[in-house]
């Protein structure tokens, strides 16, 4: 007759299923954020006109004749 009482249980259900829910929100953000930097890694005419459209809302006359960067840029 020596188990778990059901009060354990109920919470251990509660644990799992949370844990369950935070692991998978966080691995969701993680492919998310890998996705968005790859995008704006390798997609450089798109944040130049981003760029561009941004400081010209400003009011400030901007022409960006080429841009370049990388992880490591020297």
């Amino acid at each position: 007759m020596g188990g778990v009482p059901k009060k354990q249980k109920s919470m251990k259900k509660k644990l799992k299923k949370f844990f369950l829910i935070s692991g998978i929100t966080l691995s969701s953000l993680v492919v998310v954020l890998v996705i968005s930097f790859l995008f704006i890694y390798f997609n450089k005419s798109f944040v130049k006109n981003y760029l561009e459209k941004t400081i010209a809302k400003s009011g400030i006359q901007l022409s960006i004749g080429k841009l370049d960067y990388g992880l490591f840029p020297l």
